[in-house]
């Protein structure tokens, strides 16, 4: 019994402990990879990245096309933009139940075009949801798309079982993502 509880701390431990990688040498390919986690403020995000064929504006138009966002990601059950202030909005997202639990929230999203979006929570159901997608220009018809995420649910779904849930659908987010972008170009 004692080592069964060994292993299974081991595996949350090692599950939860940030990949190290070099920020010199990025890679992108055309297969959406989960390449590392990284630390900031304490917490840890999981980073993926694809290179995708088609110019920076059209993978932008996917994702800021909010209106259609769920038509996009799989998990997104709702995606309502409450408020415009240039290029920051409010918007409220529903996701599609994990389980038992249902997460609604409002993040404060900010827009560089083309080429940086990042939000953070402002108020809902998770205790801190932040990220980024940061697109660059790769020739003239290619984008390297580097996609960042930190989530932590709280009590019933804490930061490292939400980094579980993130590595096994990012790849996923980026396909869709790459899909829907060469589908414009």
């Amino acid at each position: 019994m004692y080592r069964r509880i060994g292993i299974c701390l081991a595996v949350i431990v090692f599950t939860s402990l940030p990949v190290a990688y070099s920020s010199v040498e990025e890679r992108f390919t055309e297969t959406p990879t989960i390449t590392e986690q990284r630390l900031e403020d304490q917490k840890t995000y999981v980073v993926g990245r694809v290179l995708i064929d088609a110019p920076p504006q059209d993978v932008w138009r996917v994702l800021t096309d909010y209106k259609h966002a769920t038509d996009l990601f799989t998990n997104l059950r709702e995606c309502e933009v409450l408020e415009e202030r240039g290029s920051t909005k409010m918007i409220k997202q529903t996701l599609k139940p994990i389980g038992p639990i249902n997460f609604q929230y409002i993040v404060e999203l900010k827009e560089e075009e083309p080429s940086h979006i990042e939000w953070k929570r402002k108020s809902g159901s998770l205790k801190d949801f932040n990220g980024s997608w940061n697109l660059f220009a790769e020739g003239e018809n290619k984008t390297r798309v580097k996609y960042e995420v930190y989530a932590d649910g709280g009590i019933l779904l804490p930061a490292w079982a939400m980094r579980m849930q993130l590595k096994g659908y990012m790849p996923e987010v980026l396909g869709l993502v790459k899909k829907a972008s060469e589908k414009k170009s």
